[in-house]
């Protein structure tokens, strides 16, 4: 983390991180180690944008890195299952390290993007709500990926909260995270309608994000899966539906609701 941290900073700090980064191993995909062993192209690259989004990026990083290395260790159970986050409250700021940093971030970038557009300015409110999309997401996903994440040795959920020979919880624990989730996602919708329509670009990438969110949160709800997805059919109505009405806020927050009420009838 020290290495990395450094090497965002100082281009000569990065072949110190390709030094101590371990060989391949089974837990760690071909992608990841190539990322990780090509640091050096990655920053050079990082060099080259505007100072302007080199700063959110760097910010974002140096955060995230902080946030991580007071939640490398964790505890272990008799079965050597690794717990990330001790409680609840660690479990958000998890989140809040791996993904609502990265909500910040895109939300300056953003920023800078559309600094032209007289409807969009970045400030606390924004910013908070970004960030949140970003908790309302990672939680999600960690929700979606319990059981295969118990199967390998990890949870990102506390102690106790899963039946130790499934990975599986109770109803009950299942609501609470999933309106936990659905709060966050609340805020998500109210900041992608902020976000100016033209061009689509970045509405796109937000609806979209969040309205997989809510329905894999419905296929979590209706608890039938290992692994819940959503169905290919399904992402491609959510593309066709929201290149179609990108600019009709109207329209967006009535398919919003719908999925709302489609995760708690699904609770």
């Amino acid at each position: 983390f020290e290495l990395f941290a450094r090497a965002i900073d100082s281009p000569e700090a990065h072949p110190q991180f390709n030094r101590a980064w371990p060989p391949p191993c089974e837990t760690e995909s071909p992608a990841d180690h190539r990322l990780a062993t090509h640091l050096g192209e990655v920053l050079l690259a990082f060099r080259t944008l505007d100072r302007r989004l080199r700063r959110p990026i760097r910010d974002c990083v140096q955060e995230m890195v902080g946030g991580m290395r007071t939640m490398i260790r964790g505890s272990h159970d008799a079965r050597g299952v690794r717990f990330v986050c001790a409680d609840l409250d660690q479990l958000e700021r998890y989140c809040h390290h791996v993904a609502g940093t990265v909500g910040v971030m895109l939300t300056e970038l953003f920023g800078v993007v559309v600094a032209k557009d007289a409807h969009f300015s970045v400030d606390s409110v924004r910013l908070e709500q970004g960030r949140r999309f970003g908790l309302g997401l990672q939680l999600t996903n960690i929700l979606k990926d319990r059981r295969v994440d118990w199967q390998r040795g990890v949870s990102f959920l506390p102690p106790g909260w899963l039946e130790p020979a499934t990975g599986q919880f109770d109803a009950s624990r299942r609501r609470q995270l999933i309106e936990r989730a659905l709060s966050h996602l609340d805020q998500a919708h109210r900041y992608t309608l902020t976000l100016p329509p033209s061009p689509p670009g970045l509405r796109l990438f937000c609806l979209w994000a969040l309205w997989m969110a809510l329905a894999t949160l419905r296929e979590i709800g209706r608890d039938r899966q290992l692994s819940p997805k959503i169905t290919r059919e399904e992402v491609a109505q959510i593309v066709a539906f929201t290149r179609a009405h990108t600019a009709d806020d109207a329209a967006l927050d009535r398919r919003f609701t719908d999925y709302r009420a489609q995760v708690g009838a699904a609770l």
